[in-house]
């Protein structure tokens, strides 16, 4: 069967606003009812996450059913560090922030992934030079398809139906930035 993700990711939140960031998203989600106030286990990859709550209707796909509720694994994983956020599907373009074109479907493996180690260490923020107008952009910039982002701030909600693009939108005001959103299946 396995298990579906929504993965929100957050990239211009700096890791220094990431708790702060947090907090304001969770009592938001909370004040809603969207999700519940006590976290549980309910989430895979974090001991705990928060269920969904009463309201939650109102974030997701109306013609969803409710059957997902009652699965173990339906809360949604707040994340405040540095995170790699993907689909399990490797980049096959790599578009530069700088002349937005595409450097080709080697460039994400052969340059990319030689920066991700530091940059996961907390080396700083990885600065990618693009193979065709060389100019130097920090990987957050970058724009990747299928969709990849490196952020320090996020959320995972696990087997949720689709999110709204009206939730989306609110979610993307209150944490004050754009939001990159990636769906998929383990």
């Amino acid at each position: 069967m396995g298990d579906r993700y929504q993965k929100i990711a957050a990239p211009q939140v700096a890791a220094d606003a990431a708790g702060p960031t947090a907090q304001r998203v969770v009592a938001w989600l909370v004040d809603r009812r969207i999700i519940g106030r006590e976290t549980t286990a309910c989430v895979l990859g974090a001991p705990e996450g928060y269920p969904p709550g009463a309201g939650v209707a109102a974030a997701v796909d109306g013609a969803a059913t409710d059957n997902w509720r009652t699965l173990l694994t339906n809360g949604v994983e707040v994340i405040t560090e540095w995170t790699v956020f993907w689909n399990l599907e490797p980049a096959t373009e790599s578009r530069c922030p700088a002349c937005g074109r595409d450097n080709g479907p080697d460039f994400f493996e052969t340059t990319v992934f030689a920066g991700l180690a530091a940059w996961h260490r907390g080396d700083g923020d990885l600065t990618i030079r693009c193979g065709l107008c060389g100019a130097s952009s920090p990987l957050r910039r970058w724009h990747f398809d299928p969709v990849w982002a490196f952020a320090d701030f996020g959320l995972t909600f696990w087997n949720w139906p689709r999110l709204t693009d009206r939730f989306l939108e609110d979610l993307s005001a209150v944490i004050r930035a754009p939001v990159i959103y990636q769906a998929g299946k383990l």
